[in-house]
């Protein structure tokens, strides 16, 4: 979007990424950020702009030299980017895009809830340092995909500051905790990271098609390696379209302004508050029915992922088969009544889950009791 197509534009997104940039880096008067296509687009720019800035840091320009070139003037033998193995997978495409492949991508092991273990990622980072390796970025999730887990997110920015690595966190879900004054604890150090990832597409409840990545030094963005057009004139506003990766767009931001402008961050934050105990309440009575296993036992965030209390004690292969037929077939069942939507989470372990997610604003705790109980009466009859 550059200023001299779209002057009412630039200020309608001018505006809004104002907002939501206090939100995740407040008191930093020098952060910034953009509106991409969604948190996928999103991630990829901020590696990408992280990945420059690590090379820019030590001393090459890789966006003059080109990735080998800049990389062998380092003296390194090649570039690492770590993330945990419950991340996004549009993280694992990123790599690969940049050119790194998947040898330049370390999959960080999880705890039991599926948040990154500070320890393994310690040693990769020392072990990358020895074999030759330039730690580029630590990624950091807030709010997984499967399950909404969020990963400690001071203690992974300290080691990778200590190792000289940049931070980006795909909050593409769980910046909507910005919002709630009761649960914005969870993203607790945030404001810490180098680059971050919201989705106003689940954040505000718009239509896709509208993503965000904030930055907290808005320098950042220009490292993106776009050219200007000489077509345009230049003006004292700066045109937005020079810091993201697509050229011509629509304003689909303008759907923000308005929800912002009429509900405002209370309003926001009542609406995450009200998810959040729906989320409790569909968790309390699957607890209390007995049927169902949950991950993690307590939802983090607005999601849970729950399957059928497994038959046997031991989980071999033959077992895990097993008990994921019977969950695959409880969805089925469940999908063919044409009353709830309820998705699935494959985990690392090979598990399969049946996945709810709370975040329409319209749910009220009868229609969780309603799934509840049909869920519940689907497992009885699967024993």
């Amino acid at each position: 979007m550059t200023f001299s197509s779209a002057r009412s534009g630039t200020f309608v997104e001018r505006q809004v990424l104002g907002w939501l940039t206090s939100l995740a880096f407040p008191d930093v008067p020098q952060a910034g950020g953009c509106f991409t296509s969604g948190g996928t687009q999103s991630n990829f720019q901020a590696l990408l702009i992280l990945r420059n800035e690590a090379l820019r840091r030590a001393g090459v320009d890789v966006n003059a030299l080109g990735l080998v070139e800049a990389l062998s003037r380092t003296g390194h033998r090649g570039m690492r980017i770590f993330a945990s193995e419950a991340s996004h997978p549009s993280i694992f495409a990123a790599v690969r895009q940049l050119g790194l492949g998947d040898a330049g991508l370390h999959r960080v092991p999880t705890d039991g809830q599926d948040r990154l273990c500070p320890v393994a990622l310690e040693a990769a980072l020392v072990e990358a340092r020895r074999q030759g390796q330039l730690p580029a970025v630590v990624v950091l999730t807030a709010g997984s995909s499967g399950v909404g887990a969020v990963d400690p997110l001071r203690e992974g920015m300290r080691l990778a500051h200590q190792h000289g690595a940049l931070v980006h966190v795909d909050a593409a879900h769980g910046s909507l905790l910005l919002f709630s004054q009761r649960h914005r604890g969870l993203l607790d150090g945030l404001q810490g990271a180098d680059t971050v990832t919201l989705d106003p597409h689940k954040v505000l409840g718009l239509n896709a098609q509208l993503g965000g990545l904030l930055v907290r030094d808005a320098r950042l963005l220009t490292l993106l390696g776009k050219v200007s057009l000489d077509y345009f004139v230049t003006s004292e506003v700066s045109d937005l379209g020079e810091v993201t990766l697509d050229g011509s767009r629509a304003l689909n931001s303008l759907g923000a302004w308005l929800l912002l402008r009429h509900f405002g961050r209370d309003g926001y934050g009542r609406l995450v508050d009200h998810l959040f105990a729906l989320a409790r309440d569909f968790t309390r009575r699957l607890k209390k029915s007995g049927c169902f296993e949950l991950f993690p036992d307590t939802p983090t965030m607005n999601m849970l992922a729950f399957r059928l209390r497994p038959k046997a004690a031991s989980e071999t292969p033959e077992e895990l088969a097993r008990e994921n037929a019977r969950n695959d077939a409880l969805l089925s069942r469940l999908m063919q009544s044409r009353k709830f939507a309820v998705s699935c989470y494959r985990h690392a372990s090979g598990r399969l889950y049946l996945r709810a997610v709370f975040i329409n604003p319209a749910s009220r705790p009868e229609h969780m009791a309603a799934l509840a109980d049909a869920l519940i009466q689907l497992a009885r009859e699967a024993e």
